[in-house]
C-alpha cells in the first residue's frame, strides 16, 4: 500500500463513526456471512451469481433510503484504497471531456465527489480550472496529495454537495463517473440534478454519467421481486424501484437505468441534452446537458445529438 494510502487509512480509522441501525448491521452481517462461505464452499461458489442477486434483493427490500446512506457511507470509506488515483483507472473519461471542451463556454469547472483527484487531473489537463469537493477528508487530503506529486493545479474543498454554494458559479458542473446511479429514488435524482443547475451559471453545461440497464429482464425483476417481498415481510422500503442494486462485494449502492427514464428526469428538472455519449458493456453513459429548455438556449457548437 503507498504511504499516502496509509496515512489515509489511519485517518478513517480515527473518524467518528455513528451507530448503524439494525437493519444495516444485519446486512453487513449477511454479506459478510456470504463472502466467508462462499470462499470456503465449491456449492456456493457456483451458486455466487444467485447468490448476489438475493442478496441485493433482500438488502434493498429490508433497508429505506437513510439507511441505504449509511450502509453507502461506510462502504465508500472503506474504499479509500482501491480509489487510489496512483492505481485505480478507467478509460470511459477521455471522450466524454473530449466531446465538453467543445461545447463548454468556459473554464471554471467543479469536479463534484471528487474523490482522490483522478478526474481533476484529466480535467486540468484539457484546460479546465477546477474545483474539486468530496465530503470525505481523507479522500480531499489524498487529492492534494496526488496533485502535489502529478504537478497539476486544483483546488480541492471538503464538502457536502447538497449544502455547497460558489459565487461566481461555474462554467461547468462536473460529476463524477456513474454518479447518477448512487441517487436512491427519482425525487432524489431530481434534487441533485437542480442542485447542478443552482451550481451552474445559466450559459454553462453540466455533466452527467449513469449506469445504462444492460442486464437480462429475468435477472432484474427477479431481484426486485425479492426486494419488493422482503419489504412487505420486514416492513422494510416500500419504494424501490426496478434495476436498483447494492453491492454484494463493495457496499455501494446503484440503479441501472434505462436511457429513457434519465432523458426524461433530465427534462422534468429544467435541463436539455446538448449531447449522449452511449456506453457500451461496462462504460457508463454520459450526458451533457445545459439549463433550461432547446427553446430558451442556443444549440451550441453543432446542435444536440
Amino acid at each position: 500500500m503507498p504511504v499516502a494510502t496509509e496515512a489515509i487509512a489511519t485517518e478513517l480509522e480515527n473518524c467518528p463513526t455513528q451507530r448503524r441501525s439494525l437493519r444495516v448491521r444485519a446486512i453487513r452481517r449477511f454479506r459478510n456471512l456470504i463472502g466467508t462461505r462462499a470462499a470456503n464452499s465449491a456449492t456456493l461458489k457456483a451458486m455466487s451469481g444467485f447468490m448476489k442477486i438475493a442478496f441485493e434483493g433482500i438488502a434493498i427490500g429490508l433497508m429505506p433510503t437513510s439507511d441505504v446512506d449509511d450502509y453507502v457511507s461506510d462502504g465508500y470509506k472503506s474504499s479509500v484504497p482501491f480509489y487510489d488515483p496512483r492505481t485505480y483507472e478507467l478509460p470511459h473519461e477521455s471522450g466524454a471531456i473530449d466531446e465538453l471542451k467543445q461545447v463548454a463556454t468556459g473554464t471554471r469547472l467543479l469536479d463534484a465527489f471528487c474523490g482522490q483527484g483522478r478526474e481533476a487531473k484529466l480535467l486540468n489537463d484539457a484546460g479546465f480550472d477546477v474545483t474539486g469537493i468530496d465530503v470525505l477528508a481523507p479522500m480531499i487530503t489524498n487529492a492534494q496529495r496526488y496533485a502535489s506529486d502529478q504537478s497539476f493545479s486544483a483546488t480541492f474543498l471538503v464538502a457536502d454537495f447538497a449544502t455547497f454554494h460558489s459565487s461566481p458559479r461555474f462554467d461547468v458542473v462536473y460529476t463524477s463517473c456513474w454518479m447518477y446511479s448512487t441517487f436512491q429514488g427519482r425525487r432524489r435524482r431530481l434534487e441533485f440534478l437542480r442542485r447542478c443547475t443552482d451550481l451552474c451559471r445559466e450559459s454553462g453545461t453540466i455533466v452527467i454519467s449513469f449506469d445504462p440497464q444492460v442486464e437480462s429482464k429475468f435477472k432484474t425483476l427477479l431481484r426486485h421481486s425479492i426486494a419488493r417481498i422482503t419489504a412487505l415481510v420486514t416492513l422494510g422500503n416500500m419504494n424501490s424501484e426496478i434495476g436498483e442494486r447494492v453491492g454484494a462485494d463493495n457496499g455501494l449502492f446503484w440503479h441501472c437505468h434505462t436511457v429513457d427514464q434519465v432523458h426524461q428526469e433530465v427534462r422534468d428538472a429544467g435541463l436539455y441534452i446538448v449531447k449522449t455519449l452511449h456506453g457500451t458493456g461496462g462504460a457508463p453513459t454520459t450526458l451533457i446537458l445545459c439549463p433550461g429548455t432547446l427553446e430558451t438556449q442556443p444549440i451550441q457548437n453543432g446542435g444536440a445529438k
